[in-house]
């Protein structure tokens, strides 16, 4: 298998997965080599290519929808299957992955219990489906639900429908038939056509008053259950902000099976996977009925039924934290959900964000700056990395050492410059330690003061070049 970079996201994952509206990373999609193709090699990314994950209302235990996925570029599929979570600690949160490997076997991946807790590594075996934030001493996950459709005669939503032209839709908000998931009653739809317009033959659910957060709330959950098989049909789930639509998602991207019947499957969609980020709270949602051709319909059996309806919040999704993966020469170095750019001696940073082609523009640039080293008697100062291309002024009256160190040590990049003077009256020698070598016209590593100055240049792992004013 291939090297795997472990998403732990030390920056604000723990308030993306609890949607805290001050981090812009609960409503912002990644893309990471191991959930995307990657460039070289788009074939052989891990990742999640339908379905997901619900909690089941009791205990820490999760339904997860049948899942179709990629582990190293091989595609596989597992059935929808129910796991539990690990008891949770008594004083600290942690999260969990809930995760799926090659055999289609669904199992947790528990994450270390802390105050700010880390999302836990999942190995190159496994794709993620979910993390899940366990609160301390939680006997049920940090989970907030908002009701949409439990029962039509009392519906936590207010129900509508557009039947359209012959041969129009009917739908039953307070069917018996079949046998309700959750409560006496569920939607059933007679769809005897489909529709290529989000205003005509639709089921509708709308908030009676205002509107919730897609920042709280992560998931948009529900069950579908088939009577007979649609292959050439599929349900097309629209979000709305009032009248504007937010976003359209195909069911069957998100666990439905439009040939599996006579069940209760689940079908659990993230709500960010509908686009339009900018548009921030959801007021409606509504299921049509959609397909190939319009009149190919078995006649009798053009029906799905809807239950157990609604949003949920508190536990995240593979695109619920931005992440960027890292690398150093085409090795990889780390993943994190932030970058941050920070200015040293004798570097200096441009950063700006061009709105009109939408990037950053990243610019870094040699200020010129200087160092100055004033310790009489000398102890010695040593190189490092961060005086790279600066000018170091040494005011040493005494002797005076300038310190080149091991690489091991302190790792400098070869071709790193150093630009060393001393305006003081002692000698200032050039010295290296044991398993360092220094090249020197003649051998010299002293520079000759006042004002004598002198460039060293590192030119190999522990070689470096010693120029200039040297006596």
């Amino acid at each position: 298998m291939s090297t795997n970079i472990n998403r732990n996201l030390p920056g604000d994952a723990y308030d993306a997965a609890t949607n805290s509206l001050s981090h812009p990373s609960a409503t912002n999609a990644f893309a990471t080599m191991l959930d995307l193709a990657n460039i070289n090699n788009p074939g052989n990314a891990n990742l999640l290519i339908s379905g997901g994950a619900s909690w089941s209302g009791t205990g820490l235990t999760f339904n997860t929808t049948s899942l179709v996925y990629q582990i190293q570029g091989v595609q596989y599929s597992a059935t929808a299957q129910s796991v539990t979570l690990p008891v949770a600690n008594p004083t600290l949160p942690r999260f969990d992955a809930i995760v799926v490997n090659e055999a289609g076997v669904v199992s947790v991946i528990s994450g270390t219990p802390a105050s700010n807790p880390l999302t836990p590594a999942v190995g190159e075996n496994f794709v993620l489906i979910q993390y899940v934030l366990v609160g301390a001493g939680a006997a049920v996950p940090t989970i907030s639900n908002e009701f949409v459709y439990r029962q039509g005669s009392a519906p936590d939503w207010l129900t509508s429908s557009v039947a359209g032209a012959a041969p129009s839709l009917s739908v039953n908000f307070s069917s018996t038939f079949p046998v309700p998931f959750e409560g006496a009653q569920c939607t059933l739809v007679t769809a005897p056509t489909y529709s290529n317009n989000y205003s005509l033959k639709y089921v509708g659910y709308t908030k009676p008053s205002g509107n919730i957060l897609r920042s709280t709330y992560a998931f948009l959950t529900f069950r579908v259950n088939l009577p007979v098989a649609l292959p050439a049909r599929n349900i097309i789930v629209v979000l709305y902000n009032n009248a504007t639509v937010i976003g359209a998602i195909l069911a069957t991207n998100w666990g439905l099976n439009m040939t599996s019947i006579n069940n209760w499957q689940l079908v659990s969609i993230p709500t960010n996977a509908f686009g339009n980020l900018a548009i921030t709270t959801i007021t409606s949602v509504r299921f049509l009925m959609t397909g190939t051709t319009a009149n190919s319909f078995a006649p009798g059996f053009d029906r799905y039924a809807l239950d157990d309806i609604k949003f949920q919040s508190g536990f995240g999704p593979q695109i619920n934290t931005a992440t960027i993966d890292i690398l150093k020469g085409f090795n990889p170095v780390a993943s994190t959900s932030k970058i941050n750019f920070i200015e040293s001696t004798g570097v200096g940073l441009d950063i700006s964000f061009n709105t009109l082609n939408n990037r950053l523009d990243f610019i870094a640039y040699g200020t010129g700056q200087v160092e100055p080293y004033y310790n009489s008697p000398d102890t010695g100062y040593v190189l490092s990395q961060g005086t790279n291309s600066v000018l170091l002024i040494q005011q040493v009256n005494l002797t005076g050492n300038i310190a080149v160190p091991l690489n091991s040590v302190s790792s400098i990049e070869i071709g790193s410059v150093f630009k060393i003077t001393n305006i003081g009256t002692g000698p200032v020698n050039i010295t290296g330690a044991p398993g360092v070598t220094i090249f020197s016209k003649s051998g010299l590593t002293q520079i000759e003061s006042p004002y004598g100055v002198v460039t060293l240049t590192k030119i190999l792992t522990d070689d470096w070049l010693l120029e200039g004013d040297l006596i």
